[in-house]
């Protein structure tokens, strides 16, 4: 019975210890994502509204055949939200409306029917100025994601994309208003991947908008400073 009762208090002896090693090993963790979440609740968000270009002329590498093969509405067709997270990395939505008018070329073809082209993006976004961080009027970043593509005009009508890109933020008035310049090449997800005939090219022109999010509301530009130290 004695022997017994060592084995229990021995058993409940480990237990314990395991348990508090346990909560010790998962105290860093808890502080990374309390102080991860704490400045993601102070990053900025970023609203732009600008136009948007549609190549869709099957001839990648002849990118300013504008008067056949761009397609360019006259107004506002884009509208992207876009949060900033940490370590120079951002994630966005786009929505895109376009017009594909009869007589522009279509993946060689030229076209006898207008149609509507609208598209949902995704993406992930990297800054390079995480490394270059004097240049805070001029932001550079490379882009990737995944979209929607609907278009009424051509074969390729619903298309599931895989976009990569680049672009770049000038912010014009007290880093809060800048203008955005950005394009992407998207691929359609189907067989033959890289040449398959739902690729096509966008551009992207417009203003956008900072504000961070806070107590009391959103309040436009960068309320302070981000630390991203672990």
């Amino acid at each position: 019975m004695k022997n017994l009762l060592y084995f229990v208090f021995t058993l409940l002896l480990m237990f314990s210890f395991i348990e508090t090693e346990a909560q010790v090993n998962k105290q860093p963790i808890r502080d990374f994502f309390n102080r991860a979440k704490l400045d993601l609740i102070k990053t900025p968000w970023i609203v732009g509204l600008g136009g948007n270009v549609i190549e869709d002329d099957g001839a990648p590498f002849k990118i300013f055949d504008v008067s056949k093969s761009w397609n360019i509405p006259p107004y506002p067709t884009r509208v992207t939200v876009e949060k900033t997270l940490l370590y120079g990395w951002s994630s966005e939505f786009a929505f895109t409306y376009n017009y594909i008018k009869s007589g522009k070329i279509i993946n060689g073809d030229v076209r006898t029917t207008s149609g509507n082209y609208l598209c949902f993006d995704l993406s992930g976004k990297f800054n390079f100025n995480q490394f270059f961080k004097e240049k805070k009027w001029f932001d550079v970043y490379a882009l990737h994601g995944y979209g929607f593509t609907h278009r009424d005009a051509t074969r390729f009508q619903n298309a599931a994309t895989f976009n990569v890109g680049f672009g770049a933020d000038a912010w014009v008035y007290q880093n809060i208003i800048g203008i955005n310049i950005q394009t992407q090449a998207k691929f359609g997800i189907s067989s033959p991947f890289m040449k398959s005939g739902a690729n096509y090219l966008q551009h992207s022109l417009g203003i956008v908008y900072r504000f961070t999010a806070g107590t009391g509301g959103f309040k436009p530009g960068v309320r302070r400073a981000i630390s991203t130290k672990i």
